[in-house]
């Protein structure tokens, strides 16, 4: 596995470390499996495929000048600073059912040298002594897989609390005991510092080295401006005339359904799932069809769902669309 050193480039920014998972996912033309890390400057950082304004606390973020960035996988979202590592496979080795055991077992073996016995487990999450410092999402492009996560060294968890959750002074006191109890961070189980635990993953996950030359870096940028764009970012956010929710094992799901006439005009998919295909291609078979259950379930039929998303069913997405209120 090749290491893409990116440390000289002293980048902080969201937008920067996407336009390199898309440059080596879609330019580079190597079959060879890529690795990197990076960090960020505090920010929240959305699923693909979530409404903003459900997911973070605006006016805090605002105060802070803390920014939203929305990657291009799915999943759900993420308060990250300095001291939030995060790390990228980019792989062609995709496999529906092992795109996260394969490589986050990886990761698991190698904390597992450093002294932290880490499990995976769930359907994205890293845990030691069941609590958790690490959560991922992948997309994929044609045969190939971005998987991305993040490792909890000494994030500030009143700041990750404050930044995604509703600004209710009782809820986030709360959240704080709450999340202190579900997550934790590294900096007190590990013998070394931030910059050891990441040269050890490093070192021990690769054997090869990469830099960027002038001419990459500056096609990278070119590609982050997409993804620093507010287009991008808000893109997720228009009014819909009819709201479903639902949990289901491949995730929880919000769609919003544009009904005109009894026939449906538009959907837009909100949540932390994972797609495969692009949602616009399973959306083509639903619009246009009356808003009746019958008539969706016969446009469904022979469409396999869990094509387009990962783990869920067809028979989940008709239940996700004629569920009853309080269901």
């Amino acid at each position: 596995m090749k290491l893409i050193d990116l440390t000289a480039l002293d980048q902080h920014n969201g937008p920067f470390f996407f336009a390199v998972e898309e440059y080596l996912i879609k330019e580079m033309d190597d079959e060879e499996d890529c690795f990197f890390t990076w960090t960020l400057d505090p920010c929240v950082v959305i699923g693909r495929n979530q409404l903003l304004q459900n997911e973070v606390n605006e006016t805090f973020l605002a105060e802070n000048k803390f920014p939203i960035w929305r990657r291009p996988s799915g999943g759900g979202a993420v308060y990250a600073d300095r001291n939030c590592v995060m790390f990228s496979f980019i792989t062609t080795n995709f496999n529906n059912k092992m795109v996260f055991d394969t490589y986050l077992n990886k990761v698991a073996s190698v904390f597992k040298e450093l002294g932290i016995n880490a499990t995976f487990t769930g359907r994205n999450d890293l845990l030691v002594d069941d609590l958790k410092f690490s959560g991922n999402s992948f997309y994929r492009y044609k045969n190939q897989v971005v998987l991305h996560g993040t490792i909890l060294y000494d994030v500030n968890i009143e700041n990750l609390v404050k930044a995604i959750t509703p600004s209710d002074e009782k809820l986030i006191s709360k959240g704080i005991a709450s999340v202190r109890q579900r997550v934790t961070n590294l900096k007190d189980r590990l013998k070394g510092d931030k910059r050891g635990m990441i040269d050890y993953l490093s070192k021990h996950l690769t054997n090869k080295t990469l830099h960027f030359n002038e001419r990459q870096i500056e096609r990278i940028k070119e590609l982050a401006k997409k993804y620093a764009s507010h287009d991008w970012i808000y893109s997720k956010n228009p009014p819909y005339a009819i709201v479903k929710k639902r949990k289901f094992p491949a995730g929880t799901f919000e769609l919003r359904i544009d009904v005109k006439n009894q026939i449906i005009t538009g959907l837009d998919w909100s949540g932390d799932f994972f797609t495969l295909r692009p949602l616009d291609d399973l959306t083509d078979y639903i619009v246009d069809q009356v808003y009746e259950k019958d008539k969706v379930e016969k446009a469904l039929h022979g469409i396999p769902v869990n094509e387009f998303i990962f783990g869920l069913t067809n028979q989940e997405l008709v239940d996700l669309m004629f569920e009853k209120e309080g269901t």
